[in-house]
């Protein structure tokens, strides 16, 4: 079967395990499991020709069929604590390549991401398309920057990571991000030469703040709730 190499093949990795917080990925979350944020707003982005949810939980590919997302089993051996998310999408484009899927590109949607917007994801999509990057990474400016980074030496005494810039004007610092996880394009014959997500040709994307919470522990579904319960985040 042979898809459109306009659209992107969409992943949600979505698997069953997690320790931090149980059933994180079918947690409720505004009255809808956590995964439904992510499927709802894929799809309302309609750049996708399917949300394909991979998990090796039932219960969990069950839940996303009923939101709109396309069911993926994932092999056991794929779903421990220590398989990579590179490796995952290496298995999964794989696996639909061997189907004659010629996708060139893929988009990760993490379900950790709940107030990611449809129209972010347009944006997103569209700026990696009018580039010539290999891939696209959102990303969010550091709460702290890391010039004030300190390490501890064997006596105990406190030392600065970066001595020469520790006691300079944080204005007058190249400001720093990290990946927040909500948004990740590559394209996938680079990917395969690199195994990685972040390359010589990558793209910054800077989401805004509210669409950058991540839900990891218990208490960030109570500061998520907190966000829906002020307004502060578009249900």
């Amino acid at each position: 079967m042979r898809i459109s190499i306009k659209k992107p093949l969409c992943i949600v990795p979505a698997r069953g395990g997690s320790k931090r917080l149980l059933h994180k990925n079918i947690t409720m979350l505004g009255g809808k499991p956590l995964l439904a944020w992510t499927i709802e707003a894929a799809v309302e982005a309609e750049i996708f020709d399917e949300v394909w949810i991979s998990s090796e939980d039932q219960e969990i590919l069950d839940i996303a069929g009923q939101w709109g997302g396309k069911p993926l089993l994932r092999p056991v051996e794929l779903a421990g604590d220590h398989v990579t998310l590179v490796q995952l999408c290496l298995h999964v484009i794989r696996n639909f390549m061997d189907q004659g899927m010629d996708y060139t590109s893929f988009y990760v949607l993490c379900p950790t991401s709940p107030f990611r917007r449809s129209e972010t994801i347009q944006i997103a999509w569209q700026m990696f398309n009018n580039s010539s990057a290999d891939s696209l990474l959102s990303v969010i400016p550091l709460k702290h920057a890391i010039h004030s980074a300190m390490v501890q030496t064997k006596d105990g005494w406190l030392q600065p990571l970066f001595p020469i810039e520790f006691e300079l004007p944080r204005q007058v610092l190249v400001p720093h991000y990290r990946p927040d996880g909500g948004h990740i394009i590559v394209n996938i014959s680079e990917f395969f030469k690199t195994q990685a997500f972040l390359g010589s040709r990558t793209l910054a994307f800077p989401v805004p703040i509210e669409e950058s919470v991540d839900i990891d522990e218990s208490i960030d579904i109570l500061w998520a709730e907190f966000l829906l319960d002020k307004g502060m985040v578009k249900k």
